[in-house]
C-alpha cells in the first residue's frame, strides 16, 4: 500500500523505472504510454497520468502530440491536443474512453529536463471541455492525497467511485434528457449506459459516424465551460504558457554558474548540485547525503533531516524548506542550508569536486 501526498517525488533510472518506482508495478521496458490503468489496484476507472505539464509539446506519434497545463494555484491541468490531424485520437477515444479520472504525476517537475523524475500533484477528474471538437479538456482536482492498495489484493472500490462520481452534478444527469436520436439512444441503453459519466468512461468501439457525431455534440453541451467561467478561464491560460518554475531565486547576483550546460545563479547552483547528486544516487539515505555533503571547512551543515531542520529557529530563512524545494530520499526528505557567502560558495564548488560534480564560474 503506498499513500501519496501533493509533492511527493519520484525518480527512476528509465521512463519505466520511474513509473513502477511509483506505482510499485513491474511494467516491462518498451512501454510509452502516458496513462497506467488503476483496475488491478481496486480503482476501476482511474488511471495513473504521467506527463509533461509546462506546456510544451510532447508525444511518440506526430497524430498523438499534447499540451498540458497545471495552472490555477495547481488545482486544474488543462491538456490539449495539438497535432492537426485529429482521427486517431478520436479512434482512441471511441475505444478507451475520455479516461475521466486520474492520478496525476508532474514529469520534470523542476523543469532541468529530467524526464526520470515525476511530482504528484494530486487527484483530478475531467470537468469540462473547453472545444467543440473536445480536443482541449480541463481537469480539476479532487485531493491531494490518494492511497494505493496494493495490486490485486482487493475487490473493486465502490465507495471511493461513488464519492469521485456523485460530488460532481455535470456526471449525474441521466442520458434520457440529453435529447439524443431515438435510434442512438437505444445504442446506449443497449449498452447499459445511463449517466453522462458513464458516457466518458467507457469506450464505444464503434464505427457508426452518425452515432460518435451526436455523442460528441452531447458531451460538449453537457460539459463545455459556461462562457461567464471560461472568459475568467482565459484570463489566466493564455494559449503559451511560461514555465512556473519551482525553485525560484532568492536574490539575484551578478554572478552565474554552469552544471551540467545549465546556468543557475547563486541562489540555485547549491541546491541544484544536491538534486544532481541524489539523480546519481537514487537510492542513497539521509545520513549518507549528509556525509557525503560535509565539509569540515563549511562552519554549518549543508544538508539535513528535515525533520531536525524544522525544529531549528529561523528555519525558515536558512533551509530550502517549501514543499517543492525539500528532496524526497528512500528514507525520509532533506533541507539544503541557503545562506551562503561569496567565499563558503566557493569552497563548496572546490569540495563538490570531489564527488564528481565540476561547476563553472561564469
Amino acid at each position: 500500500m503506498k499513500n501519496f501526498h501533493v509533492g511527493d517525488v519520484f525518480y527512476g533510472k528509465s521512463y519505466v523505472d520511474m513509473i513502477n518506482k511509483t506505482l510499485g508495478t513491474n511494467i516491462h521496458e518498451g512501454f510509452m504510454r502516458s496513462c497506467i490503468e488503476l483496475d488491478d489496484f481496486g480503482y476501476k476507472g482511474v488511471v495513473a497520468w504521467f506527463a509533461f505539464m509546462n506546456g510544451e509539446t510532447h508525444g511518440h506519434r506526430s497524430d498523438w502530440k499534447w499540451r498540458n497545463y497545471l495552472l490555477d494555484n495547481k488545482t486544474k491541468i488543462k491538456e490539449k491536443l495539438v497535432s492537426k490531424n485529429t482521427e486517431f485520437y478520436r479512434y482512441k477515444r471511441n475505444e478507451e474512453g475520455y479516461l475521466p479520472y486520474r492520478l496525476c504525476f508532474q514529469i520534470d517537475p523542476y523543469y532541468d529536463e529530467n524526464r526520470y523524475c515525476c511530482k504528484f500533484v494530486g487527484l483530478f477528474r475531467l470537468t469540462n471541455f473547453l472545444k467543440d471538437d473536445l480536443t482541449i479538456m480541463e481537469y480539476s482536482k479532487v485531493s491531494d492525497d490518494f492511497c494505493l492498495k496494493n495490486i490485486n489484493e482487493y475487490e473493486y472500490d465502490e465507495k471511493f467511485r461513488k464519492t469521485l462520481v456523485d460530488s460532481y452534478d455535470k456526471y449525474k444527469i441521466p442520458i434520457s434528457k440529453l435529447g439524443f436520436s431515438d435510434t442512438n439512444y437505444t445504442i446506449l441503453r443497449n449498452g447499459n449506459i445511463k449517466y453522462t459519466h458513464e458516457l466518458l468512461e467507457v469506450g464505444l468501439d464503434t464505427l457508426n459516424k452518425d452515432f460518435l457525431n451526436e455523442l460528441r455534440q452531447k458531451l460538449y453541451e453537457v460539459f463545455k465551460k459556461d462562457e461567464k467561467d471560461y472568459q475568467e478561464y482565459e484570463y489566466i491560460l493564455p494559449e503559451e504558457l511560461e514555465p512556473d518554475v519551482t525553485i525560484k531565486p532568492h536574490n539575484k547576483t551578478s554572478k552565474s554558474f554552469i552544471l551540467n550546460k545549465k546556468m543557475f545563479d547563486k541562489d540555485q547552483i547549491v541546491i541544484e548540485t544536491v538534486m544532481e547528486y541524489v539523480r546519481l544516487h537514487l537510492d542513497i539515505k539521509i545520513q549518507e547525503l549528509k556525509d557525503a555533503f560535509n565539509f569540515p571547512n563549511l562552519s554549518f551543515t549543508v544538508i539535513e533531516d528535515a525533520k531536525i531542520a524544522a525544529t531549528q529557529p529561523n528555519y525558515e530563512l536558512n533551509y530550502f524548506y517549501k514543499e517543492d524545494e525539500s528532496i524526497p530520499l528512500v528514507d525520509g526528505e532533506v533541507f539544503v542550508w541557503k545562506q551562503w557567502s561569496d567565499n563558503d560558495l566557493d569552497l563548496f564548488i572546490e569540495n563538490v569536486k570531489s564527488l564528481g560534480l565540476n561547476i563553472e564560474i561564469l
